[in-house]
């Protein structure tokens, strides 16, 4: 059985903080850091957690825009942008 891994992202026009949870694994969560808010950066940290295909990305909508769900789209990682105002509170 494969193994889903929930990425998420706090995306900032500098810098990405990434963090995952891997559904098998009782959902625990872990922080990965920072990275660059640069293509390769995250070109390079799909590459360090697995098959695209097993990934599932979300971040929150925000002045950023779509640049990043595009990048990972085209490298074949599932992600959703949330609008903040559907996030149950």
């Amino acid at each position: 059985m494969s193994k889903i891994r929930f990425v998420g992202m706090d995306v900032h026009a500098e810098m990405i903080a990434v963090a995952v949870a891997v559904a098998e694994a009782g959902g625990e969560v872990r922080s990965l850091g920072i990275i660059p808010n640069k293509l390769e950066s995250v070109r390079k940290m799909i590459g360090k957690l697995g098959p695209a295909a097993q990934l599932k990305c979300c971040y929150e909508a925000g002045p950023t825009g779509y640049v990043l769900y595009w990048q990972l789209t085209q490298l074949g990682v599932g992600c959703e942008v949330i609008a903040p105002t559907l996030v149950p509170t």
